[in-house]
């Protein structure tokens, strides 16, 4: 009983050595976003347009070297939403929308990740035109293109040099270098990139990365004699149940959990 004890308290003693030695590596992301300001300011100005930015979220913390990972693309992601992803103040004006635009950064910490939201009120990615630099590229044929989802033809905005911009600028259209932002986030870093846009409405990517490179919490458990480990963070419940508790359900096995089958 004693050696129980003295190793739950190690335990602990452990858990909060790491906890405090991950705090030295973490950084508010305030420290990288308190200089898109004037980079939307100087943007705009360049490209004659209105354009509103809206941080939220700056306090949130993350490992000092998943900031310096992201801040670049980051920067390309801002860029493109002035660029080709705000109309000029004349076209707002002419679909009924406020002559300034509006661009906003949220970041919020989920669990063991942190989610960095961009959006804005732009026009939005054209689908068809995708479409289009897709089939003459040969990504897709046109049967798939009917086919897929549209979450999944927006996700062709970061296949290398596909841009559903006419005209090419210095600060390039958004399917140029977005390659580049999907290989930092998903490749380095092990997290997820997604997008949603509304043709008229405007265009949101949403990055959900780790808390810290450094490590992470999991969960080990054996599915037929092979070891896995899944994030702390994704897991809502761990439930106990005997070889008896298993049911036949439309053929597949089952369990009762609260009066719901599962």
């Amino acid at each position: 009983t004693l050696l129980v004890e003295d190793a739950d308290r190690l335990d602990l003693l452990t858990m909060e050595l790491q906890d405090r030695s991950l705090k030295l590596r973490m950084l508010p992301l305030s420290s990288m976003f308190e200089t898109f300001p004037r980079l939307v300011r100087d943007a705009a100005r360049a490209l004659k347009k209105k354009v509103r930015l809206n941080i939220q979220g700056g306090d949130t913390e993350l490992d000092r070297y998943i900031i310096e990972t992201i801040g670049d693309p980051l920067v390309h992601m801002l860029r493109n939403s002035l660029d080709h992803g705000m109309e000029t103040p004349e076209n707002r004006v002419l679909v009924g929308k406020p002559d300034t635009g509006t661009v906003t950064l949220r970041a919020w910490p989920q669990g063991n990740s942190v989610v960095i939201e961009l959006s804005d009120d732009g026009p939005g990615i054209a689908v068809e035109r995708l479409k289009e630099k897709a089939l003459q590229k040969g990504l897709m044929k046109a049967e798939e293109m009917e086919t897929r989802p549209r979450s999944e033809i927006l996700k062709l905005v970061f296949h290398p040099g596909l841009s559903t911009s006419q005209i090419i600028t210095d600060f390039s259209g958004r399917g140029v270098g977005m390659d580049v932002v999907h290989k930092n986030i998903v490749d380095v870093l092990g997290g997820t990139i997604d997008v949603e846009s509304e043709e008229g409405r405007g265009t949101r990517f949403t990055l959900r990365l780790p808390l810290s490179m450094a490590t992470l919490r999991v969960l080990q458990f054996e599915v037929a004699q092979r070891p896995y480990a899944m994030s702390s963070g994704s897991i809502l419940e761990v439930a106990r149940f005997e070889a008896g508790d298993v049911i036949q359900v439309v053929g597949r096995r089952a369990i009762r959990l609260r009066h719901q089958v599962v």
